[in-house]
């Protein structure tokens, strides 16, 4: 039986930033893509804050994979 690649961390895309990089880890392009939207992993530096642009319609699912991070809404 033939094994599927889904994913590498090799293939993730880098958005770099000085506060801590953006991986964008699944998007739409993806051929095992399925309706939930893009995946992202976010590294934040200590000390610093990040933030996304306000968005009317959104919906995320937010977890902290290491570490403490305070969020503001």
């Amino acid at each position: 039986m033939k094994k599927n690649k889904l994913f590498k961390v090799d293939d993730a895309k880098v958005i770099k930033n000085t506060k801590g990089h953006l991986f964008k880890i699944i998007s739409k392009n993806h051929n095992f893509f399925t309706k939930f939207g893009e995946l992202y992993f976010s590294e934040v530096k200590p000390k610093k804050f990040k933030g996304w642009k306000f968005h009317h319609k959104r919906h995320q699912v937010i977890t902290v994979a290491s570490g403490k991070v305070r969020f503001f809404f």
